[in-house]
């Protein structure tokens, strides 16, 4: 249990594998107390808590919900033009509506070379991309009937401006500076 790394990979608690150039790796200690918790072994956190910590000011390029078939795949291709960080996420639902659904996302950069993958019905990825050229999210259901219904968003962190509380003025403000203007 733990973390172990080779090169610039780490596999990660449970055995997700995490790029390592330019990311942040989220591992939290169980809590010997919690019902079910093995002492010693690392969980990731939830969804919540890594989208509050490493999502912030996210902006979507892309935001698209589809279908993939039962046994098929989907790709989604970003080209990149200049390095940069990208981040995103992907949420499944069955096609039945059960809570259980799971695909196989995995992200391969312009070589290739697979460099994130995870097994799961959500998950979010954020990366420092070193290589320009078109990156790969294969999105994979493995059931065997039934499709999925996958949404999926990618951005680029800080190439949008998020507006904030200093942008705006009151609309006094700017009839008071408008008369000012004109006086």
């Amino acid at each position: 249990a733990g973390v172990t790394c080779s090169g610039e990979l780490c596999t990660v608690g449970r055995g997700e594998v995490v790029p390592m150039v330019g990311s942040t790796v989220y591992v939290k200690k169980c809590n010997s107390r919690e019902q079910g918790a093995q002492p010693g072994v690392p969980e990731l956190p939830d969804l919540v808590e890594e989208w509050t910590v490493s999502m912030e000011g996210f902006l979507p390029d892309l935001l698209a919900t589809f279908s993939v078939a039962a046994r098929g795949e989907e790709v989604v291709i970003e080209e990149v033009k200049a390095p940069c960080q990208l981040q995103g996420g992907f949420f499944t639902t069955a096609a039945d509506g059960a809570e259980n659904s799971e695909i196989e996302f995995e992200i391969a950069d312009p070589n290739g070379i697979v460099i994130f993958t995870k097994r799961a019905g959500e998950g979010l990825f954020h990366f420092r991309t070193g290589t320009v050229g078109a990156y790969e999210f294969r999105i994979r259901n493995h059931q065997m009937l039934d499709k999925q219904w996958v949404t999926f968003t990618v951005g680029r962190k800080g190439e949008h401006g998020v507006l904030e509380e200093g942008h705006v003025s009151t609309v006094d403000a700017s009839v008071s500076a408008l008369q000012e203007l004109l006086q």
